[in-house]
Parts: structure tokens; sequence; C-alpha cells
């Protein structure tokens, strides 16, 4: 319930309340009344023994085109703040996009180097069949025979006979 003391000062109602809670327009007059507040604490500590007719000289010095300005001050500050923030996010999401982009780099080389790899393996092989095509009586074509026929590998043992002095 609001005051009607006639001492009672209405800054708060006339920055603050009568907007809606958290909209822009709640944020810059709360922004505001803290300033104001700031400003009441400075002249109550430079002058600590002030009494109430003093008060209330100071409290008229706030009248509506004051109170616009601690409005428009507190825009500034939120509109600083702001594009601070602005700032501090898209370098945020910069260097996330390229840390993802760094990755799927990486995972883009990886799949390029097996298929490299596979390439590689089907050229060996290719050339090795054909090896083992021009000269059948290799271990390599008995192999290769082994392999895509049902021809059984015959193992042999070869021994090596040492000479002796």
């Amino acid at each position: 319930m609001l005051k009607t003391n006639s001492d009672y000062n209405k800054i708060f109602e006339q920055l603050v309340v009568g907007t809606e809670k958290d909209s822009e327009a709640w944020l810059m007059g709360t922004i505001a009344y803290a300033d104001y507040k700031m400003d009441k604490h400075s002249w109550m500590e430079k002058d600590p023994n002030s009494t109430t007719e003093d008060l209330a000289k100071f409290l008229r010095h706030y009248d509506q085109r004051t109170l616009d300005k601690y409005k428009n001050q507190a825009k500034q500050v939120l509109l600083i703040y702001n594009e601070a923030y602005t700032e501090k996010r898209v370098k945020e999401i910069l260097k996330e996009e390229a840390i993802l982009k760094e990755l799927r780099g990486w995972w883009k080389g990886f799949w390029q180097s097996v298929a490299a790899s596979v390439a590689y393996t089907v050229i060996i092989f290719v050339l090795t069949g054909l090896f083992a095509a021009s000269n059948p009586k290799s271990s390599i074509a008995q192999i290769f025979r082994y392999i895509f026929s049902s021809d059984k590998l015959e193992l042999r043992v070869i021994e090596k006979s040492q000479n002796t002095q």
C-alpha cells in the first residue's frame, strides 16, 4: 500500500511502480531509482547532521525533468551493457563455430585417409594378383589360388644343407 504521508517521497513510485515487472521500463526505472539512492546517500554522507528541512530541499530538486534524466542515464547504461554483452556473446559464438569447423575438418581428413588407405590396399591387391598371374609357380600365386579356388595349399619344408668346413 502506498504511503500518503506528506513527508513521504514518491520517487520509487514515479520511477518503478506502474511498469510491468521484468519489462525494459521496469529495469530502467529500477536502475534510475538506484542512481537516485546513490545520489541521496552521497548527499547524506556529505552532511550527516542534515535536518528534515534539508532533506526536503534536496528532494525538491527531483522533479519530473530530473527523474527523466535518471531514466535516460539508465537507458544508456542498459544500451552499453547490452552492446558489451552482445559483443562478448558474438565472440563466444564465433569461437565455438571455429572449433566446430575445425572438428568437421578433422573428420573430413579422417574419412579421406580411410578412403586413401582402402584405395591403396585395393591397388596393392590387384598388382599382387597380376604378379601372381604372370608367375603361376610363385608363392604368391599359390596363395591367390588357395584364397580364390578350392585347391589345397601344399606346404613343403625345404631343408637347407649346411656347408661345414
